[in-house]
């Protein structure tokens, strides 16, 4: 017998145990997650056999229409099976579960994050589809990056609220993905655990941000980095000398693959593609 229900006051242990087995990370990192991040009610859970065997987040988002009301949604996060539970569709079933739960609670859509490529076609069977894109390079300190113009820039630690509002008004004109603060703060403890942090990213006349974890030995990856594309290369430059960096994986707002998939509940006929330039950015993937 399957039961599918939210989390309610003692279900963490078996939530961590999954985590754990799943995702691999430390117990110190899971106990920070649960005691700073989790919420109860916006967790899903599936039962069978009369044990925890699957489940995941919901974080609450807007997504931000230029000119327009923000429209709300659930982004899934932290998609788990238990490993002895595997291979019987009970994610899948979670899923469906969830996203008829947010139809109920006047969401307009949900929005997941593919780990890797493979699985887009695989959400793409359960209703989801390519709505949020981005561009991803890669700078090296061999190659360099060449510039025709240098700019002074000022890299400096900054909060999760001076960095929400940066992000919110770099993207004002753009059809983007908004989160509330304490996700912010999140992405911060996901940073500095790595050896990044977030970042105000200052020159003349441009207030931009970033958010950069370390992935390897003297390697990060930027998560997001909002400026205007002709100050991109000074800052990565700078950003790159000050954390000794030999290689930087870089994301920015653009079209050049597919990054989150989106599947709406009925209210709202969203209709997102790569010509509408749709972001996501931050995905605590």
């Amino acid at each position: 017998m399957i039961k599918i229900r939210l989390a309610e006051d003692g279900d963490i242990g078996e939530q961590k145990e999954i985590w754990r087995l799943c995702f691999g990370d430390s117990l110190s990192f899971i106990d920070y997650y649960y005691q700073h991040r989790y919420r109860k009610e916006e967790t899903m859970l599936l039962w069978t056999e009369e044990k925890l065997a699957a489940m995941l987040t919901m974080i609450p988002v807007k997504l931000q229409l230029p000119r327009e009301e923000s429209l709300t949604g659930r982004m899934l996060y932290a998609i788990a099976t238990h490993p002895a539970f595997q291979k019987r569709g009970l994610a899948t079933r979670l899923m469906d579960y969830t996203h008829r739960y947010a139809e109920e609670m006047k969401d307009d859509f949900t929005v997941l994050v593919p780990a890797h490529q493979a699985l887009f076609d695989f959400y793409r069977k359960q209703g989801y589809r390519e709505g949020f894109y981005l561009r991803e390079a890669v700078w090296n300190k061999d190659e360099g990056i060449k510039e025709e113009k240098q700019f002074p820039l000022r890299m400096t630690k900054i909060t999760p609220d001076l960095y929400n509002k940066r992000r919110n008004k770099f993207l004002l004109d753009k059809i983007y993905i908004s989160y509330e603060e304490r996700e912010i703060f999140y992405q911060q403890s996901l940073s500095q655990s790595s050896g990044g942090n977030l970042y105000a990213l200052d020159m003349p006349g441009v207030q931009g941000c970033a958010a950069i974890e370390g992935v390897g030995k003297s390697e990060y990856l930027i998560k997001e980095i909002l400026l205007p594309e002709k100050f991109l290369a000074e800052a990565l430059k700078k950003i790159a000398q000050i954390l000794a960096a030999e290689k930087i994986i870089f994301r920015t707002p653009g079209t050049q693959r597919p990054f989150a998939m989106i599947r709406e509940t009925g209210t709202f006929p969203l209709g997102l593609g790569s010509e509408r330039g749709a972001y996501l950015g931050l995905a605590f993937d």
